[in-house]
């Protein structure tokens, strides 16, 4: 696996976020996202384990352990003897997971795969430690995993065609320009910026109120932890778009703001006086230009957009802020500034306690990938807006971030075929199956009213 790399690019240190991502995993609250990927046709399981070994030497991550002795910092080493977990069965068999929901990166490559067979769909179920790769960068290897599968089974100028990658990229990942553009107050943006990550360490938000219904146990042998799908048909989302065009916004802004009124909603049906801040964390993509052909790793950070109760009593000054605040991110480059912050905790001993302080960090986080297939860098022929993979139809990819203690509910949301999906996990230990389908479709009731709007 490991012949095609440049040399000395291993054993490769950890980047800030990636050390981050390992010391934030526990056994209760793992590192790691699910995607599912919705096919319509049937998959060969030879074909799809040779497509595997090729993804293997296209993303050196993919196929790495992390190795961690006393007194060194932990770093990337490859484990050429070592596949991901795969296992192959029917239609509505249980993903389970042997050894346990986490992943041990330490002795476990890190991802697994199931995949589940019916008549005439197919699901393949992605388990991913965010210490590898982040969501756009899953999405480049779902790309390269249908490309190779399709580039065995197509034919002609059916072939999807995967793009070049340079794995010498790898040392780019925790590199970033930090050029922002100047200001008339460079004093209080200072402030702010330290403001930013000591507001995040000490001041909490409220976390979403449980539902009086608690979960059964879960099953042993543990099963993948799932997420509950809503759907938003063309319709609705074509809607959506028409407003935030006629409002002079972006969909992903009245979404955030609406993802914000819902949290309020919730929770005030669970207690119709409650008080206090809801705080929204934000992926922020830090890619640049010189990313361009990096192999799939974890480039992304966080920013945040909080507010108190009663700014959910107003829904124009809401979005308003909404508008400022994301604005404000992308002109000054604010998902770097938690990147700042982590890298200074981490060259302390501390970081570890912080993270464990049992306190909530924010409310919920909402991550919106857009059009999945957009995110491929291989090249597919299309068919009635659907890539085409031999004999195969992509119909959808759905999937939603980690969930931290507190950090009650998380949010994925892609568009695919015209319709958005919006994929919700919630503390399992809190919210049942139902408890979390009911807050998905307070979700969906508000971006509909949304998008009624004349």
């Amino acid at each position: 696996m490991s012949d095609g790399f440049p040399p000395g690019l291993f054993p490769l240190p950890l980047s800030t976020w990636e050390f981050y991502m390992l010391l934030d995993d526990r056994p209760a609250y793992p590192m790691t996202s699910v995607i599912d990927v919705q096919l319509r046709g049937k998959l060969d399981e030879e074909v799809f384990r040779a497509a595997l070994d090729e993804v293997l030497g296209r993303h050196p991550l993919l196929g790495c352990l992390i190795e961690w002795r006393r007194l060194r910092m932990p770093r990337w080493v490859p484990a050429p003897h070592l596949r991901p977990m795969l296992d192959w069965g029917p239609a509505g068999a249980p993903r389970t997971c042997p050894g346990g929901v986490p992943i041990d990166l330490r002795r476990e490559l890190g991802w697994r795969i199931w995949v589940r067979q019916g008549e005439e769909e197919a699901t393949v179920s992605i388990q991913l430690h965010h210490s590898v790769c982040d969501g756009v960068a899953i999405l480049e290897v779902i790309g390269d995993l249908l490309a190779a599968y399709g580039a065995r089974v197509a034919e002609g100028e059916q072939k999807p065609r995967p793009a070049p990658l340079d794995p010498a990229k790898l040392r780019l990942r925790d590199r970033f320009d930090r050029t922002a553009p100047p200001t008339d107050t460079p004093w209080r943006d200072f402030l702010e910026r330290r403001w930013d990550s000591i507001d995040w360490l000490l001041v909490s938000p409220k976390p979403l109120r449980p539902p009086a219904e608690r979960p059964p146990p879960p099953p042993n042998p543990p099963e993948l932890p799932g997420s509950v799908v809503h759907v938003l048909d063309k319709a609705t989302w074509k809607s959506l778009r028409r407003v935030a065009n006629r409002r002079d916004t972006s969909p992903n802004e009245l979404l955030l703001r609406d993802l914000l009124l819902t949290l309020d909603r919730w929770n005030s049906r669970q207690k119709p006086n409650w008080r206090g801040r809801l705080r929204v964390t934000i992926p922020v993509n830090l890619r640049e230009l010189e990313h361009d052909g990096m192999p799939a790793a974890n480039v992304v950070s966080h920013a945040f957009f909080t507010k108190n109760r009663t700014a959910c009593r107003d829904p124009e000054q809401l979005l308003a802020a909404v508008q400022a605040k994301l604005e404000l991110i992308v002109r000054q480059k604010r998902g770097l500034w938690f990147l700042d912050g982590i890298s200074v905790l981490r060259s302390v001993p501390p970081l570890k306690p912080l993270l464990e302080m049992g306190r909530c960090f924010s409310t919920a986080v909402l991550t919106n990938l857009g059009n999945p297939a957009r995110r491929f860098t291989a090249k597919f022929p299309y068919e009635s807006g659907r890539a085409v993979i031999g004999d195969l139809r992509l119909l959808s990819i759905v999937g939603a971030p980690p969930v931290r203690p507190k950090t009650r509910a998380v949010f994925g949301l892609t568009a695919c075929a015209g319709e958005l999906m919006i994929a919700t996990r919630c503390d399992p230990y809190l919210f049942s199956p139902r408890e979390s389908a009911r807050l998905a479709e307070l979700f969906g009731e508000q971006i509909r009213e949304t998008a009624a709007e004349q």
